[in-house]
């Protein structure tokens, strides 16, 4: 016997920061998505049609329309991953600096292309090596919102970097004060830490 049918099925479509009705402030917030979806044996194999959408926020887990949201809101989404790379290639290049002898430039942007395909000249990348950032300033325009994956990935940016530049005290110190920037717990930083030292 063949049992199918159909349910609904909440997915979350964009991410961002609105004035929350409920909440009376600036608050995160989730942009759900309902769609139906063919099941079979209770297990969704195939979305159907979305039947409507909402706004939650992730403080009072009011859901509102999506009038809630401002009219710029897509925008701003933009702007906020536009300012999370730049905080993830800076963590990078910063975290290659600390070494006593920085690497190559060129290493550095060879990096960069790799894991965030992005593409920068050798002048750009020299550009930021003359500019020592703590990490806190780094960060500040994004921590706010993140959930503990975006946090994990910032950290690991800056891992990349501190290997570039050979692991130095230094480079050891930038990460701690990341750590420390992005309210990270310390036993998640030493899984990460544990993790990278076993590949």
């Amino acid at each position: 016997m063949i049992i199918w049918g159909w349910r609904n099925v909440t997915v979350t479509k964009a991410k961002g920061r609105f004035a929350c009705p409920h909440c009376a402030s600036e608050e995160a917030y989730d942009h759900k998505v309902v769609r139906r979806c063919f099941t079979l044996y209770f297990i969704p194999v195939m979305p159907l049609n979305a039947v409507g959408d909402f706004v939650q926020c992730r403080s009072c887990r009011g859901q509102f329309a999506v009038d809630a949201l401002p009219a710029d809101a897509p925008a701003r989404q933009g702007r906020a991953r536009a300012r999370y790379t730049h905080a993830a290639v800076e963590l990078v290049i910063q975290g290659a600096v600390r070494a006593d002898r920085p690497p190559p430039p060129r290493s550095v942007q060879e990096a960069l292309e790799r894991a965030y395909r992005i593409e920068l000249t050798v002048g750009e990348v020299l550009d930021r090596f003359d500019q020592r950032r703590e990490p806190a300033a780094i960060v500040a325009p994004v921590a706010v919102g993140l959930d503990a994956g975006s946090r994990e990935n910032l950290f690991r940016a800056a891992m990349l970097g501190v290997r570039l530049g050979g692991d130095t005290r230094a480079g050891r110190q930038f990460l701690a004060d990341l750590a420390l920037a992005l309210d990270m717990a310390p036993a998640h930083v030493h899984a990460i830490l544990s993790e990278s030292a076993a590949s």
